[in-house]
């Protein structure tokens, strides 16, 4: 089959791994592994190749293949061994990429992933001249409250806390926790009337993250201070937590704002 039907095919299908001849000839083997890995990221590869094949075979097992077996070489036994070892491969892959790129307490993105979407998004919005904007939530009160009420107690209110956020924000905002005490928002918003909307987004989820929270019947004293920046020809706008307008940033003005702008450069 061509590269287009197989793609479709394992789209439909949910297959569990897959087997990539090397004589496939509409297309490139290192094309059909990257076409592949960026459609199903977690689905195993097997090249399958001649005797002849073997710099193409390790080509591909460069390119993101996890195994490689021999056309006239390989029994039931060792194409079964193949097929187990490379989805048992894949899911250590997966596991570890989860976990170097996701918060495991809350499970949103962390920071290192969050830098990688807002980087291609900053590309975006210079080169087609649009907005950008992203939001700070700064928490406080948390080392005070895993002091008196334990650690456990404080992961409680953090999952409370990203609940809210999640269920308040839309489903195409990127939402990240960044640090500790610090969860960043890329906001899905392309208009003209951006600055309107954040400051609307904004006030909808301070009223959500200022209810009260609670552990064991125990209140938590936790607040949280929300900030906006917009990126606009090249140029980052801030809005200070307390403020009402926009205003030019500078140096110093977040910590987190110093770290987004560094992208640019």
């Amino acid at each position: 089959d061509n590269l287009r039907e197989a793609l479709s095919s394992i789209k439909s299908q949910g297959y569990n791994a897959v087997m990539l001849d090397l004589g496939m000839r509409d297309a490139t083997t290192k094309d059909s592994i990257r076409a592949i890995r960026s459609q199903s990221p977690d689905l195993p590869i097997i090249v399958v190749g001649g005797m002849d094949d073997n710099e193409r075979a390790l080509e591909a097992l460069e390119d993101g293949a996890q195994e490689c077996v021999v056309k006239g070489h390989s029994d039931g036994t060792v194409i079964s061994m193949a097929l187990q070892s490379s989805v048992r491969r894949k899911a250590a892959e997966t596991r570890q990429r989860t976990k170097s790129n996701y918060d495991e307490l809350t499970g949103m993105p962390n920071g290192v992933l969050f830098a990688e979407h807002l980087h291609h998004a900053m590309d975006r919005a210079l080169r087609w001249d649009r907005k950008l904007s992203v939001m700070f939530i700064d928490l406080y009160g948390m080392e005070h409250v895993a002091k008196r009420h334990g650690q456990i107690a404080c992961n409680k209110a953090l999952q409370e806390l990203a609940c809210r956020i999640n269920t308040t924000l839309r489903n195409t905002d990127l939402i990240a926790r960044y640090s500790d005490d610090q969860f960043v928002v890329l906001l899905d918003d392309h208009s003209k009337y951006m600055e309107r909307s954040s400051k609307s987004i904004c006030a909808k989820l301070q009223k959500s993250l200022d209810a009260p929270y609670s552990y064991k019947d125990k209140s938590l004293d936790i607040s949280a201070n929300i900030s906006v920046a917009i990126l606009e020809e090249n140029q980052w706008n801030y809005r200070p937590a307390s403020a009402t307008r926009f205003i030019p940033a500078s140096a110093g003005v977040h910590p987190l704002l110093d770290s987004v702008a560094s992208l640019m450069h």
